[in-house]
């Protein structure tokens, strides 16, 4: 089975040091997307290192803006 692995940082700006949220993760194969689970932050900057099944193209963060954010990628 194919695996891919992600990589990447999760900056939040504008929060108390103590703020926590919920990030909704998205994969994104071809014309297909998945909502595949949730980033916790607690922190104000997030390290992203994990492996996950399956070959996708691109994965995102906040697609239908459950979230107020500015997503940068």
């Amino acid at each position: 089975m194919e695996k891919s692995k992600i990589t990447g940082t999760l900056s939040r700006s504008g929060v108390p040091e103590t703020w926590k949220d919920l990030f909704p993760v998205y994969f994104h194969a071809g014309d297909k997307t998945f909502r595949v689970g949730m980033i916790t932050a607690t922190h104000p900057t997030e390290t992203l290192d994990f492996v996950v099944p399956g070959k996708f193209d691109r994965i995102s963060i906040n697609d239908n803006e459950h979230l107020p954010a500015d997503v940068k990628q």
